[in-house]
């Protein structure tokens, strides 16, 4: 297999990439390629190439040459606001959603979770790496944590599902799907640890427009919710078939 390496960097025909010390130790001292063996670069804007090792430094030094085609994105747009969970949970969510598809995602202050700020930039790092590691040419977007009030200037047209651990097994969610029209966009709307209040579940219904889903009569971990979620709606809409 040939190794990837995310660059976020116009890509051209014949362009020289010069790459960082840590970059060339991996694709000399751990990979073991050589001068003339191929790379391929991506710069999460969709725009993937193969490049040739031309020198091996320091530093190590690529040529473009090959425009690659785009193969690993789904026809269905999945927009994953997730409640702001723990570090390591919300981490999680990042590098598996973005091996699942997702298209971008939004940490949502609410009133059981976390009320920080975050780490955008951490995050911004390990949906690339993932991006890098699963295939894809483009990097999904991970946004700042938003409240409430803020989040439908951020919501892509589509339905809209909060999943909620009430709900149970009163709408699940194939029997919600096959109510609808297949989308090219939709919102999955998933709580923190604590789960979602009523208040914020009606809050959702009443002004994003959200419908209210189970998962099933188990109540499942937020990492879990997430990533069930993101993996049933790419098996029904998207690309999981």
């Amino acid at each position: 297999m040939i190794p990837r390496l995310f660059k976020p960097l116009p890509l051209t025909e014949g362009a020289t990439i010069l790459l960082e010390e840590k970059e060339r130790h991996y694709l000399i001292r751990v990979m073991r390629l050589t001068v003339g063996q191929s790379v391929i670069l991506f710069n999460g804007r969709g725009e993937q190439w193969q490049a040739r090792i031309d020198h091996a430094g320091p530093p190590l030094r690529l040529v473009l040459e090959t425009a690659l085609p785009v193969v690993r994105e789904s026809p269905l747009a999945i927009t994953l606001v997730q409640g702001l969970a723990k570090g390591p949970a919300l981490e999680w969510v990042i590098q598996k959603g973005v091996e699942l598809g997702m298209a971008a995602m939004i940490p949502l202050i609410c009133e059981r979770g976390r009320h920080d700020d975050g780490n955008p930039q951490r995050w911004g790092r390990i949906a690339a790496e993932a991006a890098e590691q699963c295939g894809r040419s483009l990097v999904p977007p991970i946004h700042p944590p938003t409240r409430w009030q803020n989040l439908a200037d951020l919501l892509p047209d589509g339905p809209r599902l909060i999943f909620w651990e009430e709900e149970g097994g009163k709408s699940s969610l194939p029997s919600l799907l096959r109510t609808l029209e297949p989308p090219a966009t939709i919102t999955l709307i998933v709580g923190p640890e604590g789960g979602f209040s009523s208040q914020e579940v009606m809050t959702a219904c009443q002004h994003l427009g959200c419908q209210k889903v189970g998962l099933g009569p188990r109540i499942l971990r937020t990492e879990t919710a997430a990533i069930t979620a993101l993996a049933a709606l790419q098996l029904y809409w998207g690309d999981l078939a």
